[in-house]
């Protein structure tokens, strides 16, 4: 039955029986949701599809920007458990500050990287047929678009770690013989640990489990729709990998994304109505988590994990309801998305330290420097990637894998 669901939402048999002219009509682009153009049915489906998922990764990547620039730790509310006492007690004497951070950070911005684990699963996997020559064709591409940029950033966030470490503590250094061949042996462990900066952890996860590629090939293969019944049992269990590199998460999304992508379902929505729907459920239960983990100590992995679930095809639908200038606009920045995913994490460190150092401590302060400082860095990262691709573009192209 589930196999015939899923037939049931595929494109009438796959995405190229909608590139045909004749298919334009049963084409959910040249619908309500669509965008009235006057290109064939193929180059509008293409155009449509690409740039719907370039501008939303360009949105996610800043909203990663906003989670690394929380000024609370609210590490204990982001995978599912209530806020520590500490942050209970901060909570009566900064409520807005608390609110927002948790409700945006802690809540909404948690999709981040389940959507580029399932994107990614799913344009790897869609159109490709498995074979040894394929998938070695796949990772020899991925050792330019992904290792390259991962092994030059990492070093540049350690690099500016560094000499940040050394110019502000001159004493410290001194006394405790930091040199260049500590940097260097930090460098041999860009894969053993924490990469920095912190999000190179999806680069890193994502190389590691495009690795397994085949073997989750041969899983949806023999499973085919019922692939994504494991997939949510795996990922609503308590189970959890044994290893740091990789975790649980990070593997179920990507094979869900692989999943869609290898059986052709149906990406599309087919009213306005359904997208309000998915993003009104999104939001409820974002509110929900908020409302619950700031008030209660009460374990809240479950919701958490549905709330998740409910913001893949929320942040998918949202899309759809904004105007279509914003597409355009968000169209103009979109191709700086990686570099802005890459390259925020240092510049923001700089910036923060500054900022708190120079303004007294407050909630205000606080407040300010969360919702201000994410912005400014990821317009000077945008405004840097212009500059490079224009004044050094071969630098440029290795600093984004050729994006």
């Amino acid at each position: 039955m589930l196999n015939r669901l899923i037939s049931s939402l595929s494109r009438p048999q796959s995405l190229t029986d909608c590139l045909r002219p004749d298919a334009a009509a049963e084409c959910p682009g040249s619908g309500a949701v669509g965008r009235a153009v006057t290109h064939t049915a193929e180059l509008r489906l293409n155009e449509y599809v690409d740039s719907k998922i370039r501008n939303i990764c360009l949105i996610l990547s800043v909203m990663v920007a906003f989670n690394h620039s929380r000024t609370i730790d609210l590490s204990y509310g982001w995978e599912g458990l209530s806020l520590s006492p500490i942050t209970f007690d901060y909570l009566g004497r900064a409520p807005l500050e608390i609110f927002l951070e948790h409700s945006l950070s802690g809540a909404l911005g948690r999709i981040t990287n389940p959507f580029f684990f399932l994107i990614s699963g799913f344009l790897f996997f869609y159109n490709w047929r498995p074979t040894l020559g394929s998938w070695l064709g796949k990772m020899h591409k991925r050792l330019f678009t992904l290792l390259g940029p991962f092994v030059i950033w990492s070093l540049l966030g350690k690099l500016v770690n560094f000499v940040t470490f050394v110019l502000e503590n001159p004493e410290v250094v001194a006394g405790s013989g930091v040199s260049g061949l500590k940097y260097a042996q930090s460098m041999c462990r860009l894969f053993l640990s924490m990469p920095s900066p912190g999000q190179l952890w999806f680069v890193r996860a994502l190389m590691l489990i495009m690795l397994g590629a085949p073997v989750l090939a041969w899983l949806i293969t023999k499973l085919r729709a019922k692939t994504l019944l494991l997939i949510y049992a795996l990922y609503l269990s308590p189970y959890q990998t044994p290893w740091d590199w990789v975790d649980k998460s990070a593997i179920c999304f990507f094979a869900f994304g692989a999943t869609l992508g290898y059986l052709r379902a149906n990406i599309w929505l087919g009213s306005r109505s359904l997208a309000k729907m998915l993003v009104g459920f999104w939001f409820l239960s974002a509110g929900l988590y908020t409302a619950l983990s700031l008030v209660w100590d009460w374990d809240l992995t479950l919701l958490f994990k549905f709330m998740i679930l409910g913001g893949l095809p929320g942040i998918w639908a949202l899309y759809e309801l904004l105007p279509e200038w914003i597409h355009n606009w968000l169209g103009g920045f979109a191709p700086y998305r990686f570099f802005v995913y890459m390259g925020f994490d240092p510049l923001l460190t700089i910036v923060q330290d500054h900022y708190y150092a120079i303004l007294p401590p407050s909630q205000l302060t606080n407040l300010l420097g969360y919702l201000c400082l994410p912005t400014i860095v990821v317009a000077l990262c945008i405004l840097l990637a212009r500059c490079l691709r224009r004044r050094l573009p071969s630098l440029y192209f290795v600093l984004t894998g050729g994006r």
